[in-house]
């Protein structure tokens, strides 16, 4: 049962390892011809040996990346605005809402909900 590289074989994670370690502790071999067989130290055997025998769920509960400064009614309201009138500008919008909500919002991220409505990423009824 030797692995043809050092450690843990790729496929396997802790608790698999673990339930492995258990099941040969079961028959009888010590943590030393562990550490032997798998060419770990006796301390990873102990390691896989108190792994949990279900992994961690992971923590995707969240969405991924920074939340929006401005809800999604914010941000049709800054669309409309910017709508209403062909010469403003998004440096207009974003002086405007910042002073109107007392937000810090620049250029750029005026843009980036204008880019929304644009692509039709944002419901605009």
């Amino acid at each position: 049962m030797t692995p043809s590289r050092r450690g843990m074989p790729g496929h396997l994670n802790p608790s698999q390892m673990s339930i492995i370690i258990c099941e040969l502790r079961k028959r009888g071999m010590t943590p030393k011809e562990l550490a032997q067989e798998f060419q770990v130290t006796e301390r990873t055997i102990y390691n896989w040996n108190n792994a949990p025998l279900v992994p961690p769920p992971r923590r995707r509960n969240r969405p991924l990346g920074r939340r929006p400064l401005v809800n999604a009614e914010g941000q049709h309201a800054i669309f409309e605005w910017l709508l209403d009138d062909p010469t403003r500008r998004q440096e207009d919008a974003a002086k405007h809402f910042s002073e109107l909500w007392s937000i810090r919002l620049s250029q750029q991220v005026v843009s980036l909900y204008m880019q929304k409505f644009d692509f039709g990423l944002v419901d605009t009824n």
